[in-house]
């Protein structure tokens, strides 16, 4: 049942209201009253929040026209409910400025010509709307248990829809943001589509750009937004009769049915990424090249978009072991594998999770034309990331790989095992800071032959005489070498980066040659000492992200 609003025309008829002159047109008397105050300062423009009652003697004034009408100004202008004035005392009776002020805008004056206890007044008002206030928190939290019921027993949104509509008595009316041509949802239901969408009309209105919107509030219209793990997924609005209008007990009763059909429509997401898990478990076949072509195609002939030359790529990603540790994993999993698919939906990408050996495997098929799907995985990974990061237990870190991309459907298994390699190197050290495989360039081979005892030696020759000469001196030949390497022996160039003059930089190079040999720049022993300069590097740096 709705909890009824306080006007100035329920006070007005109140027993303590007795004997007062009333001043005001009916618009007026409708202005609803949350608070009563009594002020008798002149300046109160910043003190009102709006619908208060005000009661004054007009002690601030008294009969100074000029200062009675700024008074009055101030209430107009922060809408306030009314005011009262106990004239007698300090004001002897009413202004026509104000009243012809007041009658402009609708604003009701109220006059005492008795002596009159603003304390009783406000006793009984405060009562009054404190008592009204605790019965529309207690319907409305009755209202949230039965919703928690409906929602529970999994009767489905249009119980949901329907105990909002009986409980507040206006007319209920959804509609899916992604399809704002089809006809809408009402409670009750209306007869034909025509009706129906007359009401989809007049609550959704200038609605239809709903990555733009805001809610909607008015006494006739209330209209929320359903926004799903950042998504908007639909619109809730409640329109009122034309002697009823909406008040805050039906904007809130709106608000906690839309939090509950948020959570039904998560709940039906959930479910429906569950049963694409079930259906796409030819993935994993895939991924193994163990599947037939014809099955193949015959597959993913049912996704989305699907083309057997769009492109294709394959991320990898190690979850982060706080989420991993959660008692409900699996479930946070699934959220997050939704949000993830959201995500990458949006920019024209179907993607194919699968979960392998404990790390998440998305194939990423492209629904656009792209000439290498790669760099926009990463993109959308990092973006994921970010929108991740607000969880109490992040599921994805730094340390995923996005295998090179490809168009041929057979060449699958080989972008997966590409990926796999790249988070092997980026989980055993921090010298490759991009996720992406073309990327690795010479630490695949280093990664590979860093156990061989043969290639040890091979960089112990190189590199142990630079850094045991660091270690014994504290010297800096070992940071000359790498970035003389890295500048291709430009030696101006050199001294820069290193921040020394042409004259250190040349006394550095002689002792290189003095521990390297004197052809130490030249081919291919050059080429020898870079490859044992990367080795090292990979095997000094710390794993990414703190990875053991």
């Amino acid at each position: 049942m709705q909890t009824s609003t306080l006007t100035v025309q329920d006070i007005v008829r109140r027993p303590i209201f007795q004997g007062a002159v009333i001043f005001a047109n009916d618009k007026a008397l409708e202005r609803i009253v949350k608070w009563v105050h009594v002020m008798e300062v002149t300046e109160v423009g910043h003190l009102l929040s709006g619908q208060e009652l005000i009661l004054c003697t007009g002690i601030g004034w008294q009969d100074d026209e000029e200062k009675s009408a700024s008074f009055l100004q101030q209430l107009i202008r922060c809408e306030a409910a009314g005011l009262c004035v106990e004239l007698g005392t300090y004001t002897k009776k009413p202004l026509e400025r104000m009243k012809r002020m007041a009658m402009d805008a609708d604003f009701p004056l109220i006059f005492f010509y008795h002596e009159v206890r603003y304390i009783d007044i406000t006793r009984e008002l405060h009562t009054h709307l404190i008592n009204a206030q605790y019965q529309m928190n207690a319907e409305l939290s009755q209202f949230g248990q039965r919703l928690d019921s409906l929602a529970l027993s999994g009767k489905g949104m249009a119980a949901l829809l329907g105990e909002l509509q009986r409980t507040v008595r206006a007319q209920v009316v959804y509609r899916r943001s992604d399809d704002v041509g089809a006809q809408p949802y009402c409670a009750p239901p209306v007869p034909g589509r025509t009706r129906a969408a007359a009401l989809a009309a007049r609550a959704f209105d200038g609605q239809h750009d709903t990555a733009a919107q805001a809610d909607v509030r008015t006494d006739q219209v209330i209209c929320r937004t359903i926004a799903v793990m950042d998504r908007q997924f639909a619109q809730l609005a409640l329109l009122a009769d034309a002697d009823r209008p909406l008040g805050a007990f039906e904007q809130q009763a709106l608000e906690r049915c839309a939090s509950a059909v948020a959570h039904e429509l998560l709940r039906t997401l959930y479910n429906e990424e569950k049963r694409k898990l079930s259906e796409h478990q030819w993935v994993g076949a895939w991924l193994k090249g163990t599947i037939g072509a014809r099955d193949l195609a015959e597959q993913a002939a049912l996704l989305p978009g699907y083309r057997p030359d769009c492109v294709k790529t394959v991320i990898v990603i190690e979850p982060q072991s706080a989420a991993a540790d959660l008692p409900d994993f699996e479930s946070s999993a699934l959220q997050r594998q939704l949000m993830a698919r959201r995500l990458f939906d949006k920019h024209g990408y179907t993607l194919l999770p699968e979960w392998r050996e404990g790390r998440i495997v998305y194939v990423v098929l492209a629904r656009r034309q792209t000439p290498d799907s790669a760099d926009d995985a990463r993109r959308l990974m990092d973006e994921l990331r970010a929108l991740d990061a607000a969880s109490p237990a992040p599921l994805y870190g730094p340390l995923y790989a996005v295998g090179p991309s490809f168009t041929a459907p057979e060449s699958l298994p080989a972008s997966y095992e590409a990926a796999l390699r790249s988070l092997d190197i980026r989980h055993a050290s921090g010298v490759v800071d991009s996720p992406l495989y073309r990327d690795l360039h010479i630490y695949r081979m280093v990664h590979q032959l860093q156990r061989n005892p043969v290639f040890q030696t091979f960089c112990r020759d190189y590199v142990t005489p630079v850094l045991d000469h660091d270690r014994e001196h504290g010297g800096q030949l070992y940071a000359t070498l790498r970035t003389l390497l890295e500048l291709s022996g430009a030696k101006n160039e050199t001294a820069k980066a290193l921040f020394v003059v042409r004259q250190t930089l040349y006394h550095r190079i002689d002792k290189l040659k003095e521990l390297l040999g004197e052809d130490f720049l030249l081919p291919p022993k050059r080429s020898a000492i870079e490859l044992a300069v990367h080795a090292h590097e990979y095997a000094s740096r710390p794993p990414l992200g703190g990875a053991q």
